[in-house]
């Protein structure tokens, strides 16, 4: 199981947008700590229509994770956002990763006023 979400996360591709009154950088983090805590419920709050669906698919596959794991987790997929962009109604988070120091970027998108994650997995 841990093996099956392991490879679920190295075939995620993230989009975020975040919220209009917080900006997007709040909805980002707000989205980065839910995942990272394995807070579906809290991560789904933050994202579109096609970002729930995916957070369901990990979701499940995390329900088989041992505590061990799941602390694992949170210290693995923890970020920090480094910078964002904002062209209009999207905008660019930039942030790294715990053990890799590489930029990694996620889109955001407003959708009736408010900054939505489109978060996708592809398996």
């Amino acid at each position: 199981m841990k093996k099956i979400f392991a490879l679920a996360l190295i075939c995620v591709s993230l989009t975020i947008t975040a919220c209009g009154s917080t900006g997007p950088k709040a909805a980002a983090q707000s989205f980065f700590t839910a995942f990272a805590t394995l807070d579906f419920e809290a991560a789904r709050a933050v994202c579109t229509e096609e970002g729930k669906a995916s957070l369901s698919f990990l979701e499940a596959v995390a329900s088989g994770m041992s505590e061990e794991d799941k602390a694992e987790f949170t210290k693995r997929y923890s970020v920090t956002i480094m910078k964002v962009d904002v062209k209009g109604d999207t905008a660019i988070v930039h942030y790294t990763m715990p053990n890799d120091e590489s930029d990694q970027s996620i889109d955001l998108v407003k959708e009736n006023g408010q900054w939505k994650v489109k978060f996708k997995t592809e398996l």
